[in-house]
């Protein structure tokens, strides 16, 4: 009789600390730093070019240790292929070519340039002035 006792004891011992295990586990993984995680996003405005207003923006996302960098326009009035330059405060960080009156730059990882309060983006004609600014 000792031993369907203890049984019986040791099993509900066992189904009150998986409870205990199961609800506290909740609260162990909200105690745990979720790590670096940055989403922002602005808007890039600019000037008419030949009767049309260009529109952009620029995306920095950090997950922790991984970096992505995005500067995109629509609305250039510029020809197919034409280059354009993206800076970053000032330092320029990549080109692309216009394709239906816009197009993008996405760098990723150790490339993507760091992004503060503050920083300052551009989308500039190649080597020349700016068609789109903003900051962050």
């Amino acid at each position: 009789m000792k031993t369907r006792k203890l049984t019986f004891v040791s099993a509900s011992l066992f189904a009150l600390v998986l409870l205990a295990v199961t609800a506290a586990a909740p609260l162990a993984s909200a105690q745990r730093p979720a790590g670096l995680h940055i989403d922002w996003t602005i808007i890039l405005k600019g000037g008419p070019i030949n009767g049309m207003t260009p529109v952009g923006n620029s995306d920095y996302e950090v997950q922790g240790s991984f970096r992505r960098f995005e500067a995109d326009c629509d609305q250039v009035n510029v020809p197919d292929g034409t280059l354009l330059d993206v800076m970053v405060n000032g330092k320029y960080v990549g080109s692309f070519r216009t394709l239906d009156q816009g197009g993008a730059l996405v760098v990723t990882g150790r490339r993507a340039p760091n992004v503060s309060k503050g920083t300052k983006v551009s989308i500039n004609f190649h080597n020349s002035s700016p068609i789109l600014s903003g900051s962050y």
